[in-house]
């Protein structure tokens, strides 16, 4: 053995002296999920490279991934594994202001070393996988560019959100084009997450967590006619526009410099996973909690006054009241009654939009007909929080005195608005506001940015998050179509919680809706709006409408008054992608179970998953002219046992509602 052992190391030396490398290991290195039915393949060589497959069928080929660095290093090139170290973990995650209390967490995992100072981890799930680099180069790094190829079976279906500017510039907020990946438009990005459905009927979720210290993922087809995507990743900003000729707009923060790469960051670290949801089931894709699972646990210890609930909003509505003995309008008595009226309803917050402020370039001037300190204390005298609409681009410049001012004050939190960018600044800057908003007890609900990733695991304190094309753009719009608010569920929200602000009382089908900014409707019906209270994730849920609309209807107040915004456990009852969806959720000892369609639907619900005993029901269901008025519907009581089935009779743009109480 040793004068075998000499001879090969004799002749590996000479091959080295005549320029021949000695073989690399190169194996390929397979990851299974517990239950052996998905594999991550990672492919080491000249160039890293991985695939998935879903039963024995290949549903992700064969993609290259690469890090190049500024100091000439490409991570992934030239790729010789030098160690793999594996566990499995089965244990149970805490789901803090979550749609679960509890969340299985359960992986197989490899973290796989290359010689140059960096690797993979791979975890493989049930239901997915995920994949993120490694790091140990000392000190600052710079990267230049991050290849995360993902190459598709020909004929895949997409499911995909353009970014609607150039420069990746945008708010977040795009209906999904339903199209062959040989149709993408290659001039465009692509905003995650992506749904793919493979011709073999497997949907594959695209999508990242963890995103800390770098650059967004967002995707771009650079082949017409292709089948294979590739990493888009806004490079650093060095200026944005600000204050432009003296005056502010909403272009405060857009990118008028960038330099020639998309980090510069730590060289000893873990970068974001890449995550992939992969499922041959609707029902597995809308439960998945990949993206919460994979973020870091939460950095706050003490959660207690962290305060989910529902919000009167004004600004969708128009500050629109009648039959008062004031002009309603941007003024502390109409705060005021929004206050009385949260309060008779057990409503926990009032946001006050944007107009509180002198100008959207600061916070800490107020316009004088609002008395901001007698607004709050009124607040507080009534048990409702107050939380303020501001832009990124003032509460970055003002932070520390925002914060100091408003928390001694008594607000509750702040809704930030119109950062509009994904780079590594904005990702940075979101994280920093929740870190300090911490120390102040704040709230923050962030709107116009990108996708979740997690951080709401990590900062609880982030409430909700918007990366949604929601309610608001019917006041302009009309594509946000009951097809579109179907689809959320299986492909947006699969990411994490959505500010979609629900709660539209003038309900319109398809040819009667129109755009009207200062009274606007919504498409769907009555109940299709109600049933995103149970569907749309979200620990702060607006209430979108005049609260007079809610008030001429008892029925909907009082559920509006009642619906929880996290739960304990969530059972998907029936799921198809971009038809329909009912999911039962459950609050304690309270079960309420929604459903939203796109196309005429019956499901009917076994109740054995309820405990034994009787139940009271409370059923909302779409009327009978509801295809003339989509304000019509019906409210019944019954009692019912887990012996018994319900039926759920959704119309075109339709939903329906059960609300199942212990006796």
């Amino acid at each position: 053995m040793r004068r075998h052992s000499f001879l090969f190391l004799t002749i590996s030396l000479l091959l080295i002296g005549m320029g021949y490398a000695v073989q690399a290991n190169t194996k390929p290195v397979r990851v299974v999920s517990p239950d052996g039915q998905l594999i991550f393949t990672l492919l080491p060589g000249s160039q890293l490279s991985y695939s998935i497959s879903l039963k024995g069928v290949e549903v992700v080929q064969q993609s290259n991934i690469s890090i190049a660095l500024d100091n000439g290093k490409v991570l992934g090139h030239d790729a010789d594994v030098d160690k793999r170290t594996d566990r499995q973990v089965n244990t149970v995650a805490k789901g803090n202001f979550y749609k679960k209390a509890t969340v299985p967490y359960v992986f197989n995992e490899a973290e796989v070393t290359f010689e140059g100072g960096y690797g993979l981890v791979v975890r493989v799930f049930n239901d997915g996988a995920a994949y993120r680099w490694v790091t140990t180069q000392k000190g600052r790094v710079k990267v230049l560019t991050e290849q995360s190829q993902i190459k598709l079976p020909t004929d895949t279906k997409l499911f995909a959100a353009y970014a609607k500017y150039r420069d990746l510039f945008c708010s977040f907020e795009s209906t999904y084009d339903t199209l062959p990946i040989s149709k993408l438009d290659t001039a465009k990005v692509i905003n995650l997450p992506l749904l793919a459905t493979t011709p073999n009927k497997t949907r594959i979720l695209i999508t990242e967590s963890d995103l800390q210290d770098y650059s967004g993922w967002n995707l771009k087809s650079n082949q017409p006619g292709g089948n294979v995507l590739d990493g888009e990743f806004a490079r650093v900003v060095t200026t944005i526009k600000g204050m432009a000729g003296g005056k502010a707009d909403y272009d405060l923060s857009r990118p008028t410099g960038r330099g020639n790469h998309i980090a510069e960051t730590d060289g000893d670290r873990h970068f974001p996973w890449r995550v992939f949801t992969v499922t041959s089931s609707d029902a597995d894709l809308v439960n998945s909690d990949l993206v919460y699972l994979l973020a870091r646990p939460s950095l706050i210890e003490d959660l207690a006054w962290i305060k989910p609930g529902k919000a009167v909003w004004e600004w969708w509505n128009n500050w629109n009241l009648w039959g008062i003995d004031f002009k309603a309008g941007k003024n502390t008595q109409t705060y005021k009654w929004y206050i009385d009226y949260a309060a008779a309803n057990k409503l926990e917050y009032v946001v006050m939009d944007e107009g509180w402020a002198t100008s959207m370039e600061t916070m800490l001037k107020v316009v004088p007909e609002i008395n901001l300190n007698e607004i709050v204390n009124y607040g507080k005298s009534k048990n409702v929080g107050i939380i303020l609409w501001g832009t990124g681009y003032a509460l970055d410049k003002e932070m520390t005195e925002v914060y100091s001012i408003y928390s001694k004050m008594g607000v509750k939190g702040f809704k930030i608005d119109f950062m509009d960018r994904d780079d590594q600044y904005m990702v940075n800057f979101m994280e920093r506001a929740l870190r300090e908003g911490a120390k102040y007890k704040l709230l923050l609900d962030f709107h116009g940015t990108f996708k979740p990733t997690g951080l709401n695991r990590t900062w609880p304190n982030e409430i909700n998050r918007e990366g949604i094309y929601g309610n608001e753009q019917n006041k302009w719009s009309k594509e946000l179509t009951t097809y579109q608010q179907v689809l959320y569920p299986f492909i947006r929200l699969v990411a994490g919680h959505a500010d979609f602000t629900p709660g539209a009382m003038r309900n319109a089908n398809k040819n009667e809706f129109r755009p009207i900014f200062i009274q606007p409707m919504s498409q769907g019906t009555r109940c299709h709006q109600l049933a995103m209270y149970v569907l749309y994730d979200g620990p702060l849920q607006m209430l979108c409408e005049s609260p007079l609309h809610y008030a001429q209807d008892k029925p909907v107040e009082a559920f509006l008054s009642d619906v929880p915004t996290t739960w304990d456990e969530v059972r998907v009852i029936s799921a198809e992608l971009g038809k329909h969806l009912v999911l039962a959720k459950r609050k304690g000892d309270k079960w309420y179970i929604g459903g939203m369609a796109h196309t005429p639907t019956k499901v009917t619900v076994n109740l054995g998953f309820l405990p034994k005993g009787q139940f009271d029901v409370q059923h909302f269901r779409d009327g009978f002219n509801v295809d003339r008025n989509g304000n019509d519907y019906a409210v019944s009581t019954t009692t019912t046992s887990n012996k018994s089935s319900i039926s759920l009779d959704m119309a075109i743009g339709g939903g329906a509602l059960l609300i199942l109480s212990a006796q």
